[in-house]
């Protein structure tokens, strides 16, 4: 079973990568902070989780239909 698990998760990688060489803006996320307690204040005094995205090209990227969820 072990042997299963870790074949699977290089065609997992694999695939990443063959999607990663062809696509021209590379979305990445730089920092999470999925327990802020004082790092960041947001405008209403509490301090939300957060993550932050880069993007590595000078191309735009429409995330139109993306999100995120803690559940």
């Amino acid at each position: 079973m072990k042997k299963y698990y870790s074949i699977s998760h290089l065609w997992v990688i694999i695939i990443f990568l063959l999607i990663g060489a062809n696509t021209h803006a590379q979305l990445l996320i730089n920092e999470i902070c999925p327990s802020n307690i004082s790092v960041i204040q947001n405008s209403n005094g509490q301090y939300d989780d957060w993550i932050e995205l880069y993007n590595s090209s000078g191309a735009s990227l429409n995330l139109t239909g993306y999100g995120l969820s803690d559940d």
